[in-house]
């Protein structure tokens, strides 16, 4: 006879749990053991869905963006370059436990594959070669990851610091594309 208390696992709750977790404790803490025991499963249950604590940390990442819709297409590289970026950061600053994750810069999910592609393509097509494009997208990955670290530890400052952080994408972007201030 089954058993009726069982939790019915899947992929996608084993990523809402593992969410849940790093929410309540930090992303340090989602461990396949602990998310398991959450689940009331043993921990080999889960790799029927996740193929390790790699794949569980991607889907993460990936899940941090899946309430905001990407940035739509833009003519302008420039254009597209600042909303490539604040996508990135609206999706982080409302999970902070991702914050670290994408810092790493190890862990390259759907989401960042995606992003890759459209970063480069925005900064070829600004004239940049493949060598520029990929040490600009690091100067503004680094700089994304550095905001949101100090708001994390500052939340009072946020609304300053939003407006300090539009005024500084803008400056740096015109600088890696080599374009006056405006």
């Amino acid at each position: 006879m089954p058993d009726r208390n069982r939790t019915r696992v899947s992929r996608r709750l084993i990523i809402a749990t593992a969410q849940a977790i790093a929410e309540k404790q930090g992303v340090d803490a989602v461990t396949m053991r602990r998310v398991a025991e959450w689940l009331r499963i043993t921990p080999m249950a889960l790799y029927r869905h996740i193929a390790d604590k790699e794949d569980l940390l991607r889907a993460l990442l990936d899940r941090s963006h899946a309430d905001m819709p990407p940035p739509g297409p833009h003519v302008d590289p420039r254009v597209r370059l600042l909303a490539l970026v604040r996508w990135h950061h609206a999706s982080l600053a409302r999970h902070p436990w991702a914050i670290p994750l994408a810092a790493t810069g190890e862990l390259f999910p759907q989401v960042g594959v995606c992003s890759l592609y459209n970063f480069d393509r925005a900064f070829r097509e600004s004239g940049l070669d493949h060598r520029e494009a990929a040490q600009s997208l690091r100067v503004l990955w680094r700089f994304l990851i550095g905001d949101l670290t100090q708001r994390a530890r500052r939340p009072r400052a946020v609304d300053r610091a939003q407006e300090s952080f539009e005024e500084d994408l803008g400056r740096i972007i015109d600088a890696l594309l080599r374009r006056p201030g405006r």
